[in-house]
């Protein structure tokens, strides 16, 4: 985003909202998706690791890792860890 667009993020922020959201990405997104100044890439092309790969999935344009394994602790061959190295 650019200069101010974003300042709801902090002025509508009470530290209760971490009580109803998880996280702090998640409270962002509730601020700015609705009013259109943020967008997602396709679901198609964000595969988890953990939940997509692991179960056989081909890997997407991003690959998340969250929780375990971390891409350092895929072997050193692993072509995701070979490209996060590169």
């Amino acid at each position: 985003w650019h200069g101010d667009d974003a300042q709801e993020v902090w002025t509508e922020f009470e530290p209760a909202e971490m009580d109803r959201v998880h996280g702090d990405q998640n409270w962002i997104t509730r601020c700015l998706h609705p009013k259109g100044k943020i967008g997602f890439l396709p679901e198609k092309h964000i595969l988890s690791y953990k939940y997509h790969i692991q179960k056989g999935s081909k890997p997407a344009a991003v690959t998340v890792f969250h929780g375990e394994p971390k891409v350092t602790q895929l072997s050193r061959r692993d072509p995701l860890r070979v490209a996060w190295e590169s």
